[in-house]
């Protein structure tokens, strides 16, 4: 942890020293002049309400189905594309609120990846065929 000042502490001007915890640069001018430079960053929400989805088995059998796990119920644009970027499959799947079965398109044995939209979150995981 750093801790960062540029004066001496008096008793009607204390000096703070506290950690850095985001990018901050500190610019003396003038010894008893300290300004803070600050970057904001974007703040992200990680709740309860938050949207995740995971999905299983990630090697494809001869069923064809992937199963997907959510934590609440929505619909998803659902793409599905090798890793040459070719698209195989674009659509949308319903999931639950615990888990749903998604029937994979006949594809060739391969690599590729499947690619879950819903509103600002997207997810992409690669299954293999």
């Amino acid at each position: 942890m750093k801790l960062y000042g540029t004066r001496t502490p008096t008793k009607d001007q204390p000096c703070i020293l506290a950690p850095v915890v985001a990018d901050i640069s500190i610019i003396a001018s003038k010894t008893d002049d300290v300004v803070l430079e600050e970057n904001i960053f974007e703040t992200i929400d990680i709740s309860k309400d938050a949207l995740d989805i995971s999905v299983y088995p990630t090697i494809i059998s001869q069923d064809n189905l992937l199963r997907i796990i959510a934590n609440k119920e929505t619909v998803a644009d659902v793409e599905i594309y090798d890793l040459v970027g070719k698209n195989h499959f674009s659509g949308e799947v319903g999931i639950g609120n615990s888990e749903s079965s998604m029937l994979i398109p006949n594809l060739s044995s391969g690599v590729y990846m499947i690619s879950f939209k819903v509103d600002d979150f997207q997810k992409t995981f690669k299954i293999i065929k």
